[in-house]
This record gives structure tokens, sequence and C-alpha cells, in this order.
């Protein structure tokens, strides 16, 4: 009987001192998970607004190469044509000269003959 009353004891005493242990523990994992998921909600934020950051300067490099491109590309077109237009002018003009100085000497052969 008195193993018993020893081994209730025991038990009781163990329960005593594993109880508070027990809820302690508890509270150190719901910290532990809080902090966790703190730190998670902070990484996905901090990776989202690098993301952000990193395809805005992105876009404002990509819209301010493709506006140097196409201006520099208005520039290269216009000057193209214009060449292409003064060559076409001088072309004509000595093909016109070509042809009359040579319609006014069989012009005047035909009138000398």
């Amino acid at each position: 009987m008195n193993r018993f009353i020893l081994a209730s004891l025991s038990v009781l005493a163990l329960s005593a001192v594993a109880a508070p242990s027990l809820t302690v523990s508890d509270r150190f994992e719901q910290e532990r998970q809080d902090t966790l998921n703190a730190m998670s909600n902070r990484w996905v934020q901090e990776h989202q607004d690098t993301l952000n950051a990193t395809n805005s300067r992105f876009d404002q490099e990509r819209q301010d190469t493709l506006n140097a491109m196409s201006d520099r590309f208005e520039q290269e077109h216009q000057d193209t044509l214009n060449a292409m237009s003064n060559r076409w002018v001088q072309e004509h003009q000595e093909t016109l000269n070509a042809t009359n100085s040579r319609f006014d000497k069989e012009r005047q052969d035909t009138l000398d003959a």
C-alpha cells in the first residue's frame, strides 16, 4: 500500500512539474510560429517590392531605349528619303539635259540639211 501511495504521489508530483512546462512549450511553439509567419510575410513583401522595383526600372529603361531608337530611326529614315529624292532630282535633271542637248543637235542637223 505504501508503494501504491508513493507511486501515486510520484505521478502527481511529475504531473505538477510537467503541466507548467507543457504550457510554456505550447506558448513557445505559438511564439515561434508567429515569428516564422511574420518573417515569411516580411520576406514575401520585400520580394514583391524588389520585383516591382526591378520591373519598373526595366520598363522605364526599355521605353527610354525605344524612344531613342525611334527618334534615331525617324532621323535616318528622313535622311534616306532626302538623299533618294535629291539623287532622283539630280539624275532626272542630267537626263533632261542630255536629252535636250541631243534633241537640239539633231534639230540643228535637220535644219541644216
